[in-house]
């Protein structure tokens, strides 16, 4: 977490970025593109992804992933932390993996947001006085799953 110097010299901005939500992208590209660009010819690859996570049931049928392909720089700084897959059985398949994928780096973000101070359960932003919309850019803004995994 870091602060970087906005416009107005009386404030800041504060950063948390996670390492590679685009890489765990990119990691289900290298892993179900063929399979995906099959089931879905008419589709690009991130619509084919997206709708194909659909299949799965929130919570990936008990499947977690981690999200540190590359380590990580926050909230923990380390560099050799690893990324994974929890749980994973015989009977998981494409849209479960594909879906905890999504969920892990939604939960890492939610990590993130909590180490800034966000307030991030259902109940906190209902009291809270200053709850303002959650800001989502970027390809999979784009994606009615994304934002309702990170809603």
């Amino acid at each position: 977490v870091f602060n970087l110097l906005a416009p107005d010299p009386s404030k800041s901005v504060r950063a948390a970025p996670l390492t590679t939500a685009g890489g765990c992208i990119n990691l289900l590209e290298n892993l179900f593109s063929s399979f995906l660009s099959k089931e879905y010819p008419e589709l690009c690859f991130h619509d084919a992804l997206y709708l194909h996570s659909k299949e799965s049931p929130v919570g990936s049928n008990k499947l977690i992933f981690l999200p540190h392909l590359n380590g990580e720089r926050s909230p923990v700084n380390d560099p050799n932390v690893k990324g994974g897959f929890i749980g994973l059985k015989s009977s998981h398949n494409a849209s479960d993996m594909i879906r905890a994928t999504l969920e892990g780096i939604c939960f890492q973000y939610r990590w993130l947001a909590e180490t800034l101070g966000v307030k991030t359960n259902t109940k906190d932003c209902m009291d809270a006085v200053d709850s303002s919309p959650l800001l989502i850019t970027g390809g999979g803004a784009s994606s009615d799953v994304w934002r309702q995994i990170f809603a």
